[in-house]
């Protein structure tokens, strides 16, 4: 399925208010590109459609695929995945239709130039997530080239696997299943294992080429975008503001500590020897050395 994308080179949307949209999401690097995400403000106020621009990095105009229809904003926290091929996947939130389809609540595989839709996968009940604000664009796509799929799970705690590179357009998924109440930020992923955050704590799915399954659920953290490092999970709870490190292959945990303050979707990240966690207006450095 290939279908041209809906971009125009560093142009804009005249039925875009500019004052409406909102870069939330994270950056990601691929194919001579910085690509940025764009979704709406909180409560989708204001007139907007969800973006990805691809700004070269050498410097030029930069490119865009633009959804085509109100609404229906690229604002996962954890921002775009690009495969080994190149190809930059996003998933979208809530759209205007009721009726036809328009490319809300859906995975979309683009081109590395963004110049072409190459597939998609939209639940059978789009219309439903629609109305009802349960977007399935809450977590990006995961994408694991050793199997051949993508895991994509939503506001719904509904989690779908498809097909790389043929996504399966509307209801093609190859199975899925209810693992949570809500996922929201990224996963992280590692071997078949994916981790993630969802609003009633945090959850280890093990994947194969045709299946879903639960290894383990944790409390917590809840709502916390996790990370791999120096043989843990490592996930802050926005509640608590606890950091806290979890056994990735039981759920246990092994480590916390009180960070204080924290922000919506704060992830921790690592360098060599440490882990490294937003706290406020500091930075908490937790070291992993032996």
């Amino acid at each position: 399925m290939v279908a041209r994308a809906r971009s125009r080179a560093g142009s804009a949307s005249p039925a875009c208010s500019w004052s409406a949209p909102q870069q939330r999401g994270a950056l990601a690097l691929g194919s001579g590109f910085v690509y940025v995400p764009l979704g709406g403000l909180f409560g989708d106020c204001g007139n907007y459609h969800g973006y990805v621009a691809a700004v070269p990095l050498t410097g030029g105009r930069s490119v865009v695929y633009r959804v085509p229809t109100s609404g229906a904003g690229i604002w996962t926290p954890a921002g775009p995945t690009v495969d080994p091929e190149g190809n930059v996947y996003v998933v979208t939130g809530n759209g205007s239709s009721r009726s036809t389809f328009d490319y809300s609540n859906t995975v979309v595989e683009l081109s590395p130039d963004l110049q072409q839709v190459k597939s998609y996968f939209t639940p059978s009940n789009w219309v439903s997530l629609n109305v009802n604000d349960i977007d399935l664009g809450s977590i990006g796509p995961t994408v694991m080239p050793s199997l051949g799929v993508v895991m994509v799970i939503g506001k719904d705690g509904v989690a779908y696997l498809l097909k790389a590179g043929q996504l399966g357009g509307i209801g093609g998924q190859i199975t899925s299943q209810h693992v949570c109440s809500a996922g929201f930020g990224g996963t992280a992923w590692s071997g078949t294992t994916v981790f993630v955050p969802c609003s009633d704590g945090l959850y280890a799915l093990s994947i194969s080429a045709t299946s879903i399954g639960v290894l383990w659920h944790a409390r917590h953290p809840e709502m916390a975008s996790p990370i791999i490092a120096a043989g843990a999970v490592w996930g802050i709870d926005q509640s608590s503001g606890v950091l806290y490190a979890l056994n990735p292959s039981s759920g246990q945990q092994i480590y916390s500590t009180n960070l204080g303050k924290v922000a919506h979707f704060s992830t921790p990240a690592a360098t060599e020897g440490f882990v490294v966690a937003p706290a406020g207006r500091k930075v908490v450095a937790i070291t992993t050395a032996d």
